[in-house]
């Protein structure tokens, strides 16, 4: 029997009518506000050096590393 739920951050378990009443930002809106946050977060690779290079010369990334 499961007893623990997991919500997500970014849900909305709003009624449709609720959404259109509602003054507060759209889900669209609060995952492009949290996607710009993460992206100008300057948080430090957690991967092996080797690791990220690796995948750089694989895929095209465009974000720098930072490495301490």
């Amino acid at each position: 029997m499961q007893s623990d739920y997991v919500y997500p951050a970014l849900g909305d378990r709003k009624t449709s009518q609720e959404w259109v009443d509602s003054p507060d930002k759209d889900l669209l809106q609060r995952a492009r506000q949290r996607t710009a946050e993460m992206l100008t977060c300057h948080c430090r690779t957690t991967l092996p050096r080797d690791v990220d290079a690796a995948i750089r010369a694989s895929f095209p990334i465009r974000l720098n590393p930072i490495y301490d």
